[in-house]
């Protein structure tokens, strides 16, 4: 390709990216009845979506030379990313094997799995293969490799296959943060270890550069819209009842409600006890399916272990905008409305049940709790969010 066809085709990638930004500010424009917060956490989430997809279309993205790099972390978010779990992602193709090589960390849940298509993209892609924790060999140290392929492979195999494009590891860190250290990973495709990765000609970054901008503009509309199917039909301050969850991980119960709160109230959810490897609670924004805060505001608990269990083994949790001292406290971020949404994962017996949702006046909660329940005194909370911020930034520091 000549110099100035080269010019012309980047500088059309570079129209079209802007174009489709447009439109994915458009779409947020566009979505009714946003109180000027809710529409300033529109525009945050764009510019943090638009980082992670810019990434993600661009580096990396040569399935011979595979790498992971981090997914959603606390400013790049879509999809409901949960607070518990540190995300990596790489490119692969259905032609490839690949060895992965890691060490195991402590996190409570570890899995592996294999995505036809780009979750986000108009769908939520293809689960193609799946291992979890439970399924892989460790080594007495802690470290492990995996095999990648179509065909079946002594030892930690993870089933690749038609349509396969994305490696997908999560670590969730869902007992105790302040302790819980991530494991290392990598990934090689067997076959082209240690051979120079091509350096992309002016086409192909033109055509990565345009794809990013039309992966931006998809995101938002899809998750918009997914947002709107799912938490939509869910009750107002009040839990619908768990159900299978279609995509994500297979096995797993979801469930969702919305709160809409007047700045003197609380909700008080109260959960019957469910055996399960992990679960967890979070809020999140109501029109743009992303978390809240969760570094530095107590806006999720994860099970086994950061939640208060009550002496007749039911979790109760209050969402609301002032801190009421009780020990499982919601932080609303002063958002008057917005998302509950809970995970359980590897349930085993009971399937979890709706809860029981009652609408109280802040300064009554404690008359609600039992009375055996503790008080969490503001020096105490401000305790418990220094250990939270504390494990975010290893989680996600260098």
């Amino acid at each position: 390709m000549a110099p100035e066809s080269d010019a012309t085709t980047l500088a059309a990638a570079m129209d079209a990216f802007h174009r489709h930004l447009r439109e994915a500010q458009q779409l947020i424009d566009q979505t009714p009845d946003l109180a000027p917060q809710e529409r300033a956490d529109g525009y945050a989430y764009l510019m943090g979506l638009m980082v992670n997809i810019v990434q993600s279309a661009m580096a990396g993205v040569d399935p011979a030379h595979p790498q992971f790099r981090r997914g959603q972390d606390t400013f790049s978010k879509y999809g409901l990313d949960n607070p518990d779990n540190l995300y990596g992602g790489a490119h692969i193709d259905d032609r490839g094997e690949y060895r992965i090589k890691g060490t195991r960390g402590t996190a409570t849940d570890f899995l592996f799995q294999i995505i036809g298509g780009n979750p986000g993209d108009g769908s939520l892609g293809t689960i193609v293969g799946q291992l979890d924790l439970d399924q892989i060999r460790f080594e007495p140290d802690g470290s492990y490799e995996i095999v990648v392929s179509a065909k079946p492979h002594p030892g930690n195999w993870l089933k690749s296959g038609p349509g396969a494009s994305l490696l997908i590891l999560r670590q969730c860190f869902g007992d105790d943060w302040p302790h819980q250290r991530k494991g290392e990973v990598l990934v090689e495709c067997i076959g082209s270890e240690g051979t120079p990765a091509p350096a992309p000609p002016p086409e192909e970054i033109a055509r990565r550069i345009s794809n990013a901008g039309r992966l931006v503009a998809s995101h938002v509309r899809y998750w918009i819209d997914f947002n709107h199917k799912m938490v939509g039909p869910t009750p107002v301050n009040g839990i619908a009842k768990p159900w299978r969850t279609v995509g994500g991980i297979a096995g797993q119960f979801i469930s969702a409600g919305k709160y809409n709160l007047a700045g003197d109230e609380a909700l008080i959810l109260t959960f019957e006890p469910v055996s399960v490897r992990y679960a967890n609670i979070l809020l999140a924004d109501l029109f743009w399916f992303i978390t809240y805060d969760y570094r530095d505001r107590q806006t999720s608990y994860a099970l086994p272990g950061q939640a208060w269990q009550s002496r007749d083994g039911k979790y109760r949790y209050v969402v609301s905008r002032e801190d009421p001292g009780a020990p499982n406290w919601l932080d609303t971020c002063g958002r008057p409305r917005g998302t509950i949404f809970l995970r359980w994962q590897g349930v085993s017996g009971a399937e979890p049940q709706q809860p029981l949702a009652k609408v109280v006046k802040t300064a009554a909660v404690r008359s609600e709790l039992p009375a055996d329940d503790p008080v969490i005194t503001p020096e105490e909370r401000r305790r418990r969010i220094a250990a939270r911020s504390e494990a975010i930034s290893r989680r996600y520091g260098i």
